[in-house]
């Protein structure tokens, strides 16, 4: 599970996106040692993540070098030949400004009622 940064429906002010030099976060559960944890923003390549404790695993991201708008993070773990995967979208702004807006997943277009 993606802990950080933060879902961007679940951002609510400047301090919840990434603003500059960041940091991944994941917490995996599993009954086996995860063998690798992976991610990768967007379209970019994968890259690792480093065990932390308790089965945290955690790495340096460039949110500087990020465009400002909504990004992508999909995480890989691999255990005893076994793969899951979660994925998230979270904002990124380099002011630090961020102006939540309500919204609900999925997003709904339309509705008979309106």
């Amino acid at each position: 599970m993606v802990t950080h940064p933060r879902a961007g429906i679940l951002a609510l002010n400047g301090k919840h996106i990434v603003n500059g030099p960041d940091r991944v976060s994941v917490k995996v559960w599993s009954k086996n040692e995860s063998e690798t944890v992976e991610a990768k923003i967007d379209d970019g390549a994968f890259f690792p993540l480093e065990t932390q404790i308790d089965g945290q695993w955690s790495a340096a991201i460039e949110g500087q070098k990020l465009k400002k708008g909504e990004h992508t993070l999909q995480v890989r773990v691999n255990a005893d030949g076994m793969t899951a995967n979660d994925q998230t979208t979270f904002m990124v702004d380099r002011t630090g400004r961020y102006t939540a807006y309500p919204k609900v997943v999925p997003e709904v277009f339309g509705t008979k009622f309106c």
